[in-house]
């Protein structure tokens, strides 16, 4: 018998449990989009923070670049300059009021611009190189430049309306801020400056608005989507006050090598902790002056500035230098003033296998001035037997070749930069083996046979002879066979004229070879003919037999030694014999 009302049961069952599973996908999608809501508005609240930090930081940095030029309207010193007036920033107390405006925590989200600090401020970061300081937009010269967060934290430009979602049209203007304002705070341990008497900076008895650093606080707070709580981040960067150094009592100072006029002193009092300043912006902001080749050697308080012995000064205890921390003693003053030295390097030379030494090994040293005292690289009579001399390396020397910059004689070798002021430079000679191969060539004039000579020694010493009767001398060493000299032609007989030879030499390094030109037609002198030597190493050497001193059929033109010519006659001159001459 069938049971109907048992099938109705089931069926029942079976809708519900559907309903409820169906009922718990949904609850669980909505909570997935939700979290992905969440997670968008709070990125895009996070690059609204990025872009008005990044702002401040752009405006900081363009103003220490132009505050020098003394325009004022330039965009980027009017803004730093507006935001930064004693008038839109917060000077904390001590209180509980700093407790209560800088401890951020909110449980709601304020509707109005009365709500926010008297302070509050937003950037419009598409004006930011407007003239003058239209970027800044205060709460308290336009209550509409705030609203509240329709859907996140944002800027609106342009004429949208409240509720719009559009961020811009056509227009660049800012037209208000949802959710995300900046407060600026002066560092109250820096507020107020006193001098090395104790006296506010102005001499005036006045205490001046001059906080080192400036804190801005940028906050965002917003509901989100279905949300009852209040949404919030907020983040605080610092940025040094680039004026506060101009406000600090000047004292006249002077060293031997160093004066200022003027010289700006680093003060702290209390027991205020403080890196100093970057280089970059000691330079700028601190107005120091020295001769060329003194190198600022740190800052060091006064008492602690001792003379040295090239005119310049130090510090006992070592100076201190940029990035340096200084913590000062409860209610002491302290007076940092920049010490200097005479900038003085030595040149090392290392003369890599030469017997060559300047002043008897001992280092050449260099004073970095105007002119004087510069170092001018030595080595003009440097040599090696078998090597030809290529100059003096500041890095390693592997097989004649440089790693680093290649100095010749005459050079000069400023100092280095950086710390210390010592500094030693050490430079090796470059040396490759003189076995080059050069090129001899004999043109004449005349009608007659002039004849070349070369007299050389091979690997063993042994003496030969280069001519037209030993064209191509050869020696043969561990099996190879290498070419000692070689002559291109021989011109015999009644030679016309414009005739030429033309010799390659294959040196060795350390050998010693002779050229000369023989008269063969007549006894008479060799006139009208010319020589030209050439090598990869040696350069271009051209003689002239017109020029040659003494009469004779034999023209002594050089001799080849080590990789350098030498002329008979000294000095370039070439001589005239009956004989000749292979011993000079």
């Amino acid at each position: 018998m069938v049971k109907k009302g048992d099938t109705l049961v089931e069926v029942l069952l079976a809708v519900g449990i559907f309903s409820m599973i169906a009922i718990s996908v949904v609850a669980v999608m909505s909570g997935g989009t939700s979290s992905a809501q969440t997670a968008l508005e709070t990125t895009l609240a996070r690059e609204e923070i990025d872009a008005q930090a990044e702002a401040l930081r752009y405006i900081h940095d363009s103003y220490i670049n132009d505050k020098n030029s003394n325009n004022s309207e330039l965009s980027t010193v009017a803004l730093w300059r507006r935001i930064i007036n004693q008038d839109n920033v917060y000077v904390p107390s001590g209180d509980k009021k700093d407790e209560d405006l800088l401890q951020y925590s909110p449980t709601t989200c304020p509707t109005s611009a009365s709500e926010l600090p008297a302070n509050a401020f937003i950037l419009d970061t598409r004006a930011l190189n407007l003239l003058g300081a239209a970027a800044y937009k205060s709460v308290k010269d336009d209550a509409n430049v705030f609203a509240p967060a329709t859907t996140f934290p944002r800027l609106i430009f342009g004429t949208g309306s409240e509720n719009s979602l559009i961020e811009s049209d056509t227009s660049t203007a800012l037209s208000r801020a949802e959710g995300i304002y900046v407060i600026a705070v002066a560092d109250r341990d820096t507020t107020t400056v006193l001098d090395v008497d104790g006296n506010p900076v102005n001499n005036q008895g006045i205490e001046v608005f001059r906080p080192a650093f400036f804190d801005f606080y940028i906050r965002t707070c917003w509901y989100g989507t279905d949300a009852e709580t209040a949404s919030t981040i907020s983040t605080v960067i610092r940025l040094h006050n680039p004026d506060v150094q101009t406000d600090y009592k000047y004292f006249n100072y002077s060293i031997n090598g160093w004066s200022s006029d003027q010289t700006n002193y680093l003060v702290f009092k209390d027991d205020f902790k403080r890196s100093l300043y970057e280089q970059d912006n000691i330079e700028k902001y601190w107005p120091w002056k020295h001769t060329k080749g003194w190198s600022f050697d740190g800052w060091c308080l006064k008492e602690n500035v001792i003379m040295i012995e090239d005119g310049g000064t130090a510090c006992k205890g070592g100076a201190y230098q940029v990035g340096d921390n200084f913590s000062s003693e409860q209610g002491g003053n302290y007076v940092f003033v920049p010490v200097f030295s005479h900038i003085k390097y030595t040149i090392e030379y290392d003369s890599n296998g030469s017997q060559w030494q300047y002043n008897n090994g001992q280092p050449q040293i260099c004073w970095e001035d105007v002119s004087e005292g510069r170092c001018v690289v030595q080595g003009d009579t440097i040599d090696r037997s078998g090597y030809a001399f290529a100059g003096w390396c500041d890095g390693k020397v592997t097989n004649g070749s440089c790693s680093g910059k290649t100095y010749q004689k005459g050079d000069i070798i400023p100092a280095p930069s950086g710390f210390p002021a010592n500094r030693i430079i050490r430079l090796t000679a470059i040396w490759r083996e003189r076995n080059e191969t050069i090129t001899i060539k004999l043109t004449w004039n005349a009608q007659t046979d002039y004849d070349s000579y070369i007299v050389g020694v091979k690997s063993s010493n042994e003496p030969f002879t280069a001519y037209y009767g030993n064209k191509k001398p050869t020696e043969t060493v561990s099996g190879v066979t290498r070419i000692l000299a070689e002559l291109d032609h021989d011109c015999t007989g009644w030679c016309s004229p414009n005739q030429n030879e033309t010799f390659t030499i294959n040196t060795l390094g350390g050998k010693n070879y002779y050229y000369y030109v023989r008269n063969y037609s007549n006894n008479n002198n060799i006139t009208n003919a010319t020589v030209v030597v050439s090598g990869p190493y040696l350069g271009t050497y051209t003689y002239y037999a017109n020029n040659a001193t003494g009469n004779g059929r034999i023209w002594n033109v050089f001799a080849y030694k080590d990789g350098k010519i030498i002329n008979p006659g000294g000095s370039g001159r070439t001589t005239r014999s009956d004989t000749a001459n292979t011993s000079y």
